[in-house]
């Protein structure tokens, strides 16, 4: 897969998917992005996941990837389809960022935890 945006998908006879095409659109891009962090990172975060994140790396993972479908979902209705390095990059980032804020308190400020993640975020608004 590349970055897609819905509109620009191209179906062969059949319905069958011959071609994505990317279009750029970074600050609409970003908006989506953003959106799904905010959901996955706070309203999707349940309070056995805060609880349990540091502690245990399994919750850790349950987060980050329901971190990484939330954002997926999110900015799949905003027309753009994430590519599979995208994801990769979302979860893994979230899990290793989160892990150095609630295991190994390396992250201290919130602010500084959310400013991270929205940095992982700008890299992918921009590449894709």
């Amino acid at each position: 897969f590349i970055a897609a945006k819905c509109p620009s998908v191209t179906l062969c006879e059949g319905g069958q998917l011959a071609a994505m095409k990317w279009q750029k659109g970074g600050e609409i891009d970003m908006l989506w992005l953003v959106a799904g962090h905010l959901l996955g990172d706070f309203a999707f975060q349940s309070a056995w996941m805060v609880a349990g994140k540091g502690k245990s790396w399994e919750v850790n993972i349950y987060h980050a990837l329901t971190y990484t479908a939330t954002v997926f979902v999110v900015v799949a209705v905003g027309g753009i389809i994430l590519p599979p390095w995208a994801l990769c990059l979302l979860a893994g980032s979230h899990f290793v960022l989160d892990s150095l804020k609630a295991r190994w308190e390396l992250i201290k400020p919130i602010w500084l935890d959310q400013l991270l993640h929205l940095g992982v975020l700008i890299v992918i608004a921009f590449a894709i």
